[in-house]
């Protein structure tokens, strides 16, 4: 199987990453709460060698930042599904 590189796929770039999601209708105040809740849990220095252990870079990026996020990612996929001619059967 060849890598992705000799594949001559130019500028490959993959990651993988979690987020904390709730859904749409969520009201701001309970979706702030949770952001914060989770970003100091990220922070906590307690927890970063456990979670650096599992492979794990905690960003915390706010839920406007998740979103920006979200959006490249899926302009970025768009592009090389049509570009790879990748249809569904």
């Amino acid at each position: 199987m060849p890598t992705v590189a000799e594949t001559g796929l130019a500028g490959y770039d993959f990651k993988t990453w979690m987020a904390l999601l709730a859904p749409k209708d969520t009201p701001a105040a309970i979706v702030d709460r949770l952001y914060r809740a989770a970003a100091t849990a990220v922070k906590d220095a307690s927890l970063q060698p456990q979670m650096a252990a599992q492979g794990f870079v905690p960003v915390g990026n706010s839920p406007a930042e998740l979103k920006a996020e979200l959006a490249s990612d899926y302009e970025r996929i768009a592009k090389v599904i049509h570009d790879a001619g990748i249809a569904p059967n």
